[in-house]
Order: C-alpha cells, then sequence, then structure tokens
C-alpha cells in the first residue's frame, strides 16, 4: 500500500523529522564509538556492515534533515568526534547545520547542572538551540 492508499490519516504523513536535535551525539561506529552503546544498540557479532550501518556520518544524504548539535571537547565517555564527524559530512552534502562545542564539562550535563554548581557558559546550548529552532519557524 503506497502512502496515498493508507486508510489512516497519520499512514500518509511522512516519519522523517523536519529537523534534528543531537547532544552528545552517539553516532559513529568507526574508531571513535562510544563501544557499550553500539554493542546495546548492534548486538554481536559486530561485523564492519553493522559498524557501517551505525556510522551515521556515512547515511547522510541531501534528504537528511537539518541539525543542531552539541557537545563538550572534555567528554570522556562519547568523544566529541562523534559530533565534528557528522557536522563535517553535513557540510559536504549541503545540509544546513549548526554545531556548539564547548571546551569543558564532562558528558551528560543537560541543562548544564554538575552536581550543584552550574555551568553557565555551557548553559547557552539551550538558549541556541531554542533561537535556533524559532528561526526554523517552530
Amino acid at each position: 500500500m503506497t502512502s496515498t492508499e493508507a486508510g489512516d490519516d497519520i499512514e500518509k504523513m511522512s516519519a522523517r523529522p523536519d529537523l534534528s536535535i543531537l547532544a552528545y551525539p552517539v553516532i559513529s561506529g568507526g574508531e571513535f564509538t562510544h563501544q557499550q552503546s553500539l554493542h546495546l544498540q548492534m548486538g554481536e557479532p559486530m561485523t564492519e556492515d553493522k559498524r557501517r550501518q551505525f556510522s551515521m556520518e556515512l547515511q547522510i544524504h541531501k534528504d537528511t534533515p537539518k541539525t543542531f548539535l552539541w557537545h563538550t571537547a572534555e567528554d570522556q565517555t562519547v568523544p566529541v568526534q562523534n559530533t565534528y564527524l557528522y557536522a563535517m559530512a553535513l557540510q559536504k552534502y549541503g545540509i544546513p547545520h549548526e554545531v556548539h562545542v564547548y571546551p569543558e564539562g564532562p558528558h551528560g550535563l543537560g541543562l548544564a547542572m554538575l552536581g550543584e554548581k552550574r555551568l553557565p557558559h555551557v548553559a547557552t546550548w539551550a538558549q541556541a538551540c531554542a533561537a535556533w529552532l524559532a528561526k526554523e519557524g517552530f
């Protein structure tokens, strides 16, 4: 059945997101992968084909949505190279994107709280993201 033949209105809608927002993305199966995430998402055995499928920087095409990325350079859990590789691939394919890499802060800061301490510079990602969404009409 084609989408125009679908009986339910929701089935007529595309599942493709209009935009993507990625924070500390675990999206590369190559040299800079987060091994535990790769294993949990792809299972065993870890073939080269599975690694390529997991490497989102290799999956970009003309219909990839506009993307907002943010990361911290000090992230010891998910290497910042995941963000850089994806951004470079977006650039290669002319996909509009915005990237923020903050020099300090560990993985998983969310709204930039490190225990009781707030990292105000990193916290700017939320405002930058909100501005980006507004520019995109959301």
